[in-house]
């Protein structure tokens, strides 16, 4: 049970961080009253990160916490540009993404206690 609330919390900020970003995008590109619009959503929605992100650090460790939540929004975030905005990516950026998602499972490796 407390593995799936994390999760959910995690995914949850991913969900925020990403659609708000997104929203942002579009704020940027678009003019007039549809720029607003935009910019409001995406402080709404992006306002639900850290309280999803509150909410896994009660879970779990800060920098566990703090890893998961930030790192698989960035390479979450990188993905969605990259199919929405037709974003090209070179092999050092898909590099970037995988190394994110290879520190992210470095950090729950449990090793001994330093000196």
């Amino acid at each position: 049970m407390k593995i799936a609330v994390l999760v959910i919390c995690v995914a949850g900020f991913v969900a925020a961080s990403t659609w708000s970003a997104i929203h942002f995008k579009f704020a940027a590109d678009a003019s007039g009253k549809k720029a607003i619009w935009h910019f409001v959503a995406g402080n709404i929605i992006g306002a639900f990160g850290p309280v999803a992100l509150t909410l896994a650090l009660k879970r779990i460790s800060p920098s566990l916490g703090y890893a998961l939540c930030y790192g698989c929004s960035f390479a979450v975030l990188q993905l969605v540009c990259w199919r929405l905005f037709h974003q090209s990516l070179s092999i050092w950026q898909w590099s970037g993404i995988v190394l994110v998602g290879v520190a992210i499972f470095l950090l729950q490796v449990k090793g001994t206690q330093g000196v």
